[in-house]
């Protein structure tokens, strides 16, 4: 499971909230799963790309390399 988008129904959310979360942090999303097994899913892949291909290949600045460079 990935951290992706995920959309449930009425009749899905009714259903969970039925039988309530039980679980803490990040592991209700494999609660709310179980709970939903029976139910049909539909999975709509994400696909992420960089604004422009010279973004992708540039390395990434920190805030402390963006300060404006020296003062002398």
């Amino acid at each position: 499971m990935t951290s992706g988008f995920e959309l449930f129904s009425r009749r899905a959310l009714e259903l969970v909230l039925e039988r309530g979360i039980h679980s803490r942090a990040h592991f209700f999303q494999t609660e709310i799963k179980v709970y939903c097994r029976r139910l049909r899913i539909l999975e709509v892949p994400i696909h992420y790309r960089a604004l422009a291909p010279a973004l992708a290949l540039a390395p990434s600045k920190t805030r402390s390399d963006s300060s404006g460079g020296s003062t002398g």
